[in-house]
C-alpha cells in the first residue's frame, strides 16, 4: 500500500507480522526468512540471537541492528527495508513505475466523506462522482491511512489539520 509517510515522502509498505505476536516478532521474522534474502549469513551473531528468541540476552539488540541495517532486494528490482512501530512492516521508498499519484482537493475530500458542498460548483460534484464511479472508489473516510476499492487504491493521511488524499492507478 502507497501511503504519504510522517515526512511527506510516499512510501510502499506491506505488513509483515503484527503486534499481537509481541515480543515473539523478531524470532518469527528470522524463522519466516533465510538470512541471506535480507543481507545476513545463517551464522550472523545477529540473527542467531533472534531465532533463540527473547530470553537470549543479546536478543534486543540484535533486533535493532537487523531492522536498521537488513535490506532486500524484490523480485520488482526495488530495495525493501524493516520498520517497526508495533506492526513489522517491509518499507520501500521507490515506488512501481507504473503508479501515478493524484492529490485530491481537501474540498473534494470533505463532499466525499461528509457530504459538505461547501464551494463546489456543480460541475465540481459532478467529476466527484465520475472519477469514484471510473476508479470504483467505495469506501473513504479520513480517519485511517488505506481504504481499497474493486480496482485502485484510494489512500489517506492526516499531516496536522490537513487531509492528504491520494489515488494509485496502475497505468498497464
Amino acid at each position: 500500500m502507497i501511503i504519504k509517510n510522517e515526512n511527506g515522502e510516499f512510501e510502499d509498505r506491506e505488513l509483515l507480522l503484527d503486534d499481537c505476536h509481541g515480543i515473539y516478532i523478531p524470532q518469527i521474522f528470522c524463522q519466516m526468512f533465510k538470512p541471506e534474502v535480507w543481507g545476513y549469513t545463517a551464522d550472523d551473531e545477529d540473527w542467531i540471537s533472534c531465532l533463540a528468541g527473547p530470553d537470549d540476552e543479546f536478543y534486543w539488540d540484535a533486533w535493532d541492528e537487523i531492522t536498521c541495517y537488513a535490506r532486500m532486494q524484490g523480485e520488482d528490482g526495488r530495495t525493501w527495508y524493516l520498520s517497526q512501530d508495533g506492526d513489522l512492516f517491509v518499507v520501500t521508498n521507490e515506488l512501481p513505475s507504473d503508479t501515478a499519484i493524484y492529490q485530491i482537493p481537501e474540498s473534494f475530500i470533505d463532499y466525499i466523506v461528509n457530504g459538505e458542498k461547501g464551494e463546489l460548483t456543480a460541475s465540481e460534484i459532478e467529476r466527484i462522482h465520475y472519477v469514484m464511479e471510473r476508479d470504483c472508489i467505495t469506501n473513504v473516510s479520513p480517519e485511517g491511512e488505506a481504504y481499497y476499492s474493486r480496482t485502485n487504491d484510494f489512500i489517506c493521511g492526516k499531516a496536522g489539520n490537513v487531509v492528504d488524499c491520494l489515488c494509485k492507478i496502475k497505468l498497464k
